[in-house]
């Protein structure tokens, strides 16, 4: 897109109301080097919707690339106060942290502590993250290195200079074509998730079309994944934060050989989405595509007399959300004690109502907090006999909750359940250095580090 076209958008851009247009108007201007117009862009975006933190990433991805730290610090911290659980932000914070205490040659060491704080983070999100375990190895162990820094020859109001970081590009079409897409994507709800095999676009971009024409909202990933953001994050974010969207499987040759798609049929179907197959050729389902949709209502979009659309939009109809959130048990398991307690009659544990007391502490940190309860040093509701609880405490305390303890136990009457990791007193019987935590967003027990993981604190006591 030349210049004077592009002077041309960004005239009828601000003067629309529609926050995600900024976005990929910054990108056409930094393809073309153009990064103080980027910047301008996104500030002016950020000034109408401050609150619009696709753009906060956006601009923080700017400053680290051109090599202003504190500005990118300050545009991320404001993303992951915003959205506690955005992993890339962290990853960013984690980076930008680490390189500052390089820089500092060691003497800021609230940098250290803030980058092990991020990497932290990453691990609660995902526990399997090899990168963020190894950094975190690193920063405990390692002696400093002094960093080697690009210095950047122009200068935004005198920004603090930092290693330069240069972000992938994503793959996809010209540039012009992918901005008309972005300008034509809603920031909103959406009814449908595209799942498909890159060589049936075609396809999918024809039943988006015809379904969005028929009112239904489409989320598909090269049109609603903005430049610059990594695609796998995204699409983990639309799946796992959509609990209404359907996903609608694109099934041909193709698909059955595409590991993305097979990810994602997985990932909908631990979150308990509603998966409808489409057929576009007349195949049978094999592996992780059997296994996981036998018994789903298909739709043969081979046959010349099916509207696939129309098919759709009549299942979606008829199909209510279904969240696989079981009934609520008798209304006299939990009882609202009326102090900020609440008891679990099924096990005689009482528990504190606000299930996000004390914030996320290491293991030592979790008991001394309850100690303090005891002591009358914090809030203990008329109690002094407060514990952490044991492993099979909160195993049986989400026992009746099946894929999503966070939002039911919410519905129960507690409070600021969180969806990520809470610590239990039960030390992991191979390793003493772990104790036992369980997720509350889908109850997985796992192990972690004592010393440096940092968990959720939630105390009980027995009634007897």
């Amino acid at each position: 897109m030349n210049l004077e076209k592009l002077d041309k958008l960004k005239e009828n851009i601000f003067q629309s109301a529609d926050s995600k247009l900024y976005i990929p108007l910054a990108e056409e201007y930094k393809k073309i080097n153009m990064i103080d117009e980027a910047v301008k862009v996104l500030k002016y975006c950020i000034g109408k919707h401050p609150n619009y933190m696709s753009a906060h990433v956006a601009l923080g991805k700017i400053y680290m690339e051109q090599g202003y730290l504190q500005k990118a610090i300050e545009e991320f911290e404001t993303v992951v106060t915003a959205i506690p659980d955005n992993l890339l932000a962290h990853r960013k914070l984690a980076q930008l942290y680490q390189n500052r205490s390089l820089q500092s040659r060691g003497m800021t060491t609230g940098d250290t502590t803030r980058a092990l704080a991020s990497l932290e983070k990453i691990l609660l999100l995902n526990p399997n993250d090899e990168d963020a375990q190894e950094s975190i190895r690193k920063l405990l162990t390692q002696p400093y290195k002094e960093a080697k820094t690009e210095k950047i020859s122009h200068d935004y109001q005198g920004h603090e200079e930092e290693v330069k970081t240069v972000e992938p590009q994503i793959e996809g079409t010209s540039s012009e074509p992918l901005l008309q897409q972005q300008l034509q994507a809603i920031d909103t709800y959406y009814d449908v998730f595209i799942s498909y095999d890159r060589r049936d676009r075609g396809f999918a971009d024809k039943l988006v079309s015809s379904l969005e024409n028929r009112g239904i909202e489409c989320w598909i990933d090269r049109v609603n994944i903005v430049p610059g953001v990594e695609w796998d994050e995204e699409i983990f974010k639309t799946i796992t934060e959509n609990p209404e969207i359907c996903m609608v499987v694109l099934f041909s040759k193709n698909t059955l050989q595409s590991k993305r798609v097979a990810g994602e049929v997985r990932l909908a179907d631990d979150n308990y989405l509603r998966i409808i197959p489409v057929f576009i050729e007349d195949i049978k389902l094999t592996g992780v595509f059997a296994i996981r949709l036998a018994g789903k209502h298909n739709i043969e979009a081979f046959n010349p007399d099916i509207d696939v659309a129309e098919k759709i939009c009549v299942a979606l109809k008829k199909q209510k959300p279904d969240l696989h959130i079981p009934p609520p048990p008798p209304p006299t398991r939990f009882v609202d004690n009326g102090d900020q307690t609440i008891t679990d009659t099924s096990t005689d544990l009482m528990w504190t109502k606000d299930a996000d007391l004390a914030g996320r502490k290491i293991w030592r940190d979790a008991l001394d907090y309850v100690a303090s309860m005891n002591k009358g040093m914090v809030e203990n509701f008329g109690y002094t006999d407060w514990l952490l609880p044991d492993k099979e405490e909160l195993e049986r305390l989400v026992k009746n909750s099946k894929g999503a303890p966070w939002f039911w136990l919410k519905s129960q009457g507690f409070t600021n359940v969180q969806s990520y990791y809470y610590w239990s007193s039960t030390a992991y019987t191979n390793d003493t250095s772990l104790a036992w935590t369980i997720r509350m967003g889908d109850g997985n027990v796992s192990a972690s580090a004592r010393a440096y993981y940092v968990g959720y604190v939630w105390p009980v006591r027995s009634v007897h």
